[in-house]
């Protein structure tokens, strides 16, 4: 199912018949694998599957948070979130919880809750089995975030604004000024070891000659990228690229590899000529993603992209690109 972010944004989600916002999957650690089926909360060995500890009676269709310490029930709706150990079960309390619908990102035990109020978003990240307050701010509507990794995020605002942020803590990562950006739609950051891929997009160009579609997504709701790509190393925070390299109606696929130093943008495109005919093809773009050089460029190839591969050897450094 498709969920609305606080941005404006859709992004799929897992739901149920009701169309309900499930967890694919509570915590899981030392103590066990945690997931719920129906009221009961069970806790698994991940490696026998034999039943470490249950609990019945709690809210159907929950969302679990949580860590090897505590398993957070939160009610998809709002309200009191049941607090159990995830050692053994027992219950250890109730905190107030915000609905889904009224929440952004989970890590662990921690939450962000978003408002609306007047022209500013408000951002609250907190931990709900203790009710403390890590971060929070105000964003004038028309702000981006992404999650940038599993456990942080990012934040752009139109006059470029920009920081990644810790989901443990709330911490800043990196804080940089990125050019304005007044027709902000989305924004893209993809992670790695070594670095973060940010890629803040405008709407879609029309086209009065055909259609352009993202290609492919490997699963995922991709939107076509329209504006600038910046890089930043993930240790120092500085800029990798002596200028952002600018893209116009191209997908950035989210399942290529992040240990390979080729970024690759890909499309594919239905054309129509002067006679109303129409014809499918795909195109992509290889970027070096150290420095943000173009190294190659296949376009307008007759045929529609539903697969590509990327094969890389360290040993002979040698990366090989399949469409």
């Amino acid at each position: 199912m498709q969920r609305r972010t606080p941005w404006g944004t859709t992004e799929m989600v897992a739901g149920d018949m009701s169309n309900r916002e499930l967890a694919i999957c509570g915590p899981a650690g030392r103590m066990g694998v945690i997931y719920q089926r129906m009221r009961e909360v069970i806790c698994v060995d991940p490696i026998t599957g034999e039943t470490i500890w249950s609990r019945d009676g709690l809210p159907a269709a929950a969302q679990l948070l949580g860590d090897e310490q505590v398993v957070i029930v939160a009610p998809p709706n709002g309200g009191d979130a049941v607090l159990l150990s995830a050692v053994d079960g027992h219950l250890m309390g109730r905190q107030p919880i915000e609905s889904i619908a009224q929440r952004w990102l989970n890590w662990g035990p921690n939450t962000i809750a978003t408002k609306n109020v007047g022209a500013n978003i408000e951002l609250r990240l907190y931990n709900v089995a203790t009710g403390e307050v890590l971060w929070e701010d105000a964003f004038p509507q028309g702000t981006q975030g992404s999650r940038a990794g599993g456990d942080e995020f990012a934040i752009l605002q139109k006059d470029g604004k920009f920081e990644i942020r810790s989901l443990v803590d709330g911490s800043v990562k990196i804080s940089s000024t990125l050019s304005p950006e007044p027709q902000l739609a989305h924004l893209q950051v993809i992670r790695s070891d070594n670095d973060y891929i940010v890629v803040p997009s405008e709407p879609q160009s029309a086209r009065s000659n055909g259609t352009i579609s993202a290609a492919p997504s490997g699963g995922y709701s991709v939107p076509v990228v329209n504006g600038r790509i910046y890089a930043f190393d993930r240790e120092s925070g500085a800029g990798l690229w002596q200028s952002p390299a600018t893209v116009e109606d191209y997908s950035l696929p989210l399942g290529q590899p992040k240990g390979t130093p080729v970024l690759l943008l890909l499309r594919n495109e239905r054309l129509r000529d002067d006679n109303g005919r129409s014809r499918q093809t795909y195109s992509g773009v290889g970027l070096d993603r150290r420095d943000g050089r173009l190294i190659f460029h296949e376009e307008s190839t007759p045929g529609s992209l539903s697969l590509y591969e990327i094969t890389a050897d360290p040993e002979k450094n040698e990366v090989q690109i399949a469409l």
